[in-house]
């Protein structure tokens, strides 16, 4: 996951550049049918976007990119260990105002080639919590 949209110091370019993304996936999630609870301003360390989706509370975090190479691949979602807690931390933040049973944490790659052509890396669950006994919560290996 890339931190330069958690920098405090990003650049007014930068700033359009994760705004026009969250846009793009914000519509990626309605075409899917998902209810958009709330957009979150950029550095306010709560998750892009909120949203449900069949029942289940999703949280997600935008990258967006525009200088794509080669055959107009997006750029790999890979998320290390401090990704994951940075997922996990967000998560419990925004439980902490709101009363839903489970939450799911997802990251999301928006490649933007032109004004109207992009495409999306999504990578659907990097933390999973749920207050139910039966369900799963997941943690990174002690190898990652």
């Amino acid at each position: 996951m890339d931190e330069s949209k958690h920098d405090a110091s990003m650049s007014v370019e930068d700033a359009e550049l994760h705004q026009q993304g969250v846009r793009i996936a914000k519509a990626y999630f309605r075409y899917r049918d998902a209810d958009i609870l709330s957009m979150e301003p950029e550095n306010s360390g709560a998750p892009d976007i909120c949203c449900t989706l069949d029942g289940e509370c999703i949280l997600a975090d935008i990258v967006a990119v525009t200088n794509i190479e080669g055959d107009g691949d997006v750029p790999e979602l890979s998320v290390k260990k401090d990704d994951f807690w940075r997922c996990r931390r967000r998560a419990f933040l925004w439980l902490a105002e709101h009363r839903v049973s489970s939450v799911r944490y997802d990251l999301m790659s928006v490649g933007i080639y032109a004004p109207k052509h992009a495409r999306i890396r999504h990578l659907a669950g990097v933390y999973f919590w749920s207050d139910e006994p039966d369900q799963l919560s997941f943690y990174p290996g002690d190898e990652d």
